[in-house]
């Protein structure tokens, strides 16, 4: 078992975490509602009348989001503190993969029935599986003799040794399997239910903050390794 300095390192690494992830799922929300609103919003006289209720929808769209991204990330922490004091990482991803998978809205709005929907599920398993691996090595991250980790950058910098190029990879995975996800959205109509006549948008909306986020990790990291 880790001694208890080593305890504290790790509840330390998550708070500084947590904070930093909070921050980036509030930015990429607030990005997201800008997008549905001018997505959805008709043109002309209709889009004036509209706009309250484009709204409101947006705004709940938010904080189930919102709601939903967080209590994913708890989920991928728990599951990554687990495996540090058990080192039965494979065993332990699986007991928590049930609860990451059912709060995904693929697997939620997806056809069960479907012939691919199994590669939903797989696909959604496989990214937990590489985001608790990823938090493993971030929570377990230690400060230099001498050195105190004050922030996010200061974890990622230790647990990437500086290598910026790994970092990008390992997100460039996690990143893949949510498009391959998406591909597969787009190729089969009937995988995941959208409402008749909201697909196109949907989807739009989707590729659009998709394309948002990669442009994001780009800012984020020339910050953490700054």
């Amino acid at each position: 078992m880790p001694d208890p300095a080593t305890n504290d390192q790790v509840e330390t690494n998550a708070r500084l975490l947590k904070a930093d992830w909070i921050a980036e799922i509030d930015s990429g929300m607030k990005q997201v509602v800008a997008i549905i609103k001018r997505v959805f919003r008709p043109d002309g006289l209709l889009g004036i009348i509209a706009d309250p209720f484009i709204d409101l929808a947006a705004i709940a769209f938010l904080k189930s989001s919102r709601r939903t991204g967080i209590k994913q990330m708890n989920i991928t922490i728990e599951c990554a503190k687990e495996c540090i004091a058990t080192r039965m990482h494979d065993a332990t991803i699986q007991k928590h993969s049930d609860r990451f998978l059912e709060l995904d809205d693929m697997f939620v709005y997806g056809k069960k029935t479907h012939p691919r929907f199994k590669d939903i599920e797989k696909s959604i398993r496989e990214e937990f599986a590489l985001r608790v691996e990823e938090t493993t090595w971030l929570l377990e991250a230690r400060p230099p003799e001498g050195g105190v980790i004050t922030n996010a950058p200061d974890i990622y910098k230790i647990a990437y040794n500086h290598d910026v190029d790994k970092a990008k990879k390992v997100h460039a995975q996690e990143l893949g399997f949510i498009e391959d996800r998406l591909r597969m959205v787009r190729e089969y109509e009937d995988l995941i239910e959208i409402p008749f006549g909201l697909r196109d948008k949907v989807l739009q909306v989707v590729a659009e903050g998709m394309k948002f986020t990669k442009e994001r990790y780009e800012q984020v990291f020339k910050r953490w390794f700054s």
